[in-house]
């Protein structure tokens, strides 16, 4: 029988959702998780990835190109107001929340990215009009509201997603949910019978609480993905091939996480070079630089 309490999320609602993930991830083993996962990803080898990695353009496009390219990203933090606690916040919020989104700010003459102004995701709803040059795709924002309601254009909007619609986890701290109040039932059970072993014992209730309490917390690390020994209690053998995956892993979030630097990059250069929008090299070929701990199986 499924407990109820424990898979309280499924079928939610958004929102309602939401609220509940930034609950649980205020709970001091989640935030640990968080601070472990969020260093390894921004603070690989002791510095901030800020630096996109353009090594996959030489040759497709000339320096001149490629200055544009390293001029504008600093540019691109900055709009972020980046600080080294910003971007640490963003991705933070990204694997709590499973969803982040900025509006794109342009020049009155759309020709210049000035900046970006963080949205609620929830308030997006994407759609599809139809104009004279054909099909566009374009956001709207508050569509239920006539006073707040906007029609924003692809261009203007970052929308980054942790999992596809069809994946029942919505975050990564989703991930951690059930094994983590799994955990904590057995440490409460734990208290209770310390409290009322009289009681516990009237009734014949023989459960091994320790065990269960060391299963639910290898359980919980295992759903981390985090083979880190900065878990005391973690049993697991840690190997080259197991540091591999996660690195994989890590690698994935960045994937999508980079999107929000990555957009606006490629938007500003089809601007000044509109003769590449279609080149779908150049665009696949940007990417934040990663610096990976494995270099050898």
């Amino acid at each position: 029988m499924k407990n109820k309490k424990v898979n309280e999320l499924h079928d939610m609602d958004y929102k309602s959702k939401r609220k509940i993930l930034r609950k649980f991830a205020s709970n001091p083993e989640i935030e640990e998780i968080l601070d472990i996962m969020v260093d390894e990803i921004l603070v690989p080898n002791g510095s901030m990835l800020y630096k996109f990695d353009l090594s996959g353009l030489d040759g497709i496009i000339d320096d001149d190109e490629i200055k544009f390219l390293y001029g504008f990203e600093n540019k691109i933090f900055e709009m972020y107001g980046i600080d080294g606690i910003t971007i640490y916040e963003y991705l933070r919020t990204f694997l709590i929340d499973g969803y982040l989104a900025f509006e794109i700010v342009y020049n009155e003459k759309m020709t210049k990215i000035i900046g970006f102004k963080e949205l609620d995701p929830t308030s997006l709803i994407p759609d599809v009009h139809v104009t004279s040059n054909g099909l566009q795709r374009v956001w709207i924002q508050y569509r239920d509201d006539e006073q707040l309601k906007r029609i924003l254009i692809d261009s203007q909007v970052i929308y980054i997603s942790y999992a596809k619609h069809n994946y029942s986890k919505t975050s990564y701290v989703e991930s951690l949910v059930r094994s983590f109040k799994y955990l904590r039932m057995m440490e409460d059970f734990k208290v209770i019978r310390n409290l009322s072993s009289d009681i516990v014992d009237m009734y014949n209730i023989n459960i091994d609480v320790e065990s269960d309490i060391r299963y639910f917390k290898d359980k919980l690390i295992r759903d981390s993905r985090i083979p880190d020994p900065t878990f005391k209690d973690n049993k697991f053998y840690l190997d080259e091939k197991e540091e591999l995956r996660f690195s994989r892993f890590k690698e994935k979030i960045l994937s999508k996480f980079q999107e929000i630097f990555i957009k606006p990059l490629w938007i500003q250069f089809c601007i000044e070079y509109p003769q590449f929008q279609y080149n779908e090299t150049i665009k696949q070929n940007l990417k934040i630089k990663q610096n990976l701990k494995i270099t050898h199986l």
